[in-house]
């Protein structure tokens, strides 16, 4: 889900990977690196929403929504088009870094910011796919501008999951120790 931030889920097999505290695919918690040299910062604080708008207001531009945004760059607006230069390095960084340590098969985008994403697709998977390591293979990309289709699809997969599959409360806790 993509909008002020940048969250996620992981399924494997049908299954839902929740994670340790129930935090897993939190994809806009990683840490990435800017493209000005400043300090590392979450990937949300450079791709979120409020902080594209924030970023093409500090390099000149007017859009306080990202419509606006998006009619600014068709418009060919510098700043916007500086804005989104960035946020396209910001994604397609954090998601090379997913890519690295998950090997995901596909990547689904949806929620207000999946707009900048089709609207950037080229840009951003030209980038995504160069800064993968030699023979890291890249997802299959869907972005869903559609919010119905991705919650229906994500509620399969919970029922699925729910009704078909045992619980590891009931299973007991494996120890590694």
């Amino acid at each position: 889900w993509m909008d002020a931030g940048i969250g996620g889920g992981l399924v494997a097999n049908g299954t839902v990977i929740n994670g340790n505290a129930g935090l897993a695919g939190e994809i806009g918690h990683m840490f990435i690196s800017p493209r000005d040299g400043s300090a590392m910062s979450r990937l949300e604080d450079f791709a979120g929403s409020s902080a594209l708008l924030s970023r093409n207001a500090e390099l000149g531009g007017s859009a306080d929504t990202i419509d606006a945004l998006l009619a600014e760059h068709r418009a060919g607006h510098p700043a916007t088009a500086g804005a989104l230069r960035d946020w396209c390095h910001a994604i397609a960084e954090g998601l090379t870094n997913l890519t690295s340590l998950m090997d995901p098969g596909v990547m689904l985008f949806s929620g207000p910011m999946a707009a900048i994403l089709k609207h950037m697709e080229h840009e951003t998977w030209d980038r995504y796919t160069s800064m993968l390591q030699y023979g890291t293979p890249p997802a299959q990309w869907r972005i869903e501008l559609s919010d119905h289709r991705t919650l229906v699809q994500s509620g399969a997969v919970l029922l699925r999951q729910e009704l078909f599959t045992y619980r590891e409360a009931s299973l007991g806790r494996v120890s590694l120790g």
